[in-house]
């Protein structure tokens, strides 16, 4: 995974949003993709979901370590980031667990950690299609992206 972050931070600082940081806007963002994953059908598609989570999880660290606080404000803010980080890490960790359990009833023509690298690999490329701009904080769709789903099944399955 480390070799990605690299990647979405440049993507979150091509478009501005390292400027600033909400932590009400980045608790929406990761429950969104949390949402999205634990009502995925498909195995790819609970990649793709996954991916997205990181790639969310990875943004909100690099806005947050971007921003200064007051010091007066520190240690209840950071108390209060380290609450989000846990819960976002215990999420991932559940995603993680969910994935190897259904990893090992598919017919794949890789291993779970290249299936995981594939789909950051996708969700990067396709986010990569995107524009600047925004609507309530989030970086909206174009019409130049797929369904990166898509694009993974065909990675991943040895059919």
């Amino acid at each position: 995974m480390s070799n990605f972050k690299h990647l979405i931070v440049a993507w979150n600082r091509d478009r501005g949003l390292l400027k600033t940081f909400d932590p009400v806007l980045e608790l929406r963002l990761l429950t969104e993709e949390a949402k999205e994953f634990f009502n995925a059908e498909t195995f790819s598609h609970m990649l793709v979901e996954y991916a997205d989570f990181v790639f969310v999880k990875t943004g909100t660290k690099a806005k947050r370590y971007c921003n200064s606080f007051p010091s007066s404000f520190f240690k209840s803010d950071y108390a209060n980031f380290k609450a989000l980080m846990d819960w976002a890490e215990e999420v991932e960790s559940e995603m993680i667990s969910i994935l190897a359990s259904k990893a090992e009833r598919e017919d794949f023509k890789v291993d779970l950690e290249t299936a995981i690298h594939l789909a950051l690999s996708v969700v990067i490329d396709n986010n990569n299609k995107k524009g600047s701009e925004k609507v309530n904080g989030k970086v909206v769709k174009s019409d130049n992206q797929y369904k990166p789903e898509e694009v993974l099944e065909k990675l991943i399955y040895a059919n």
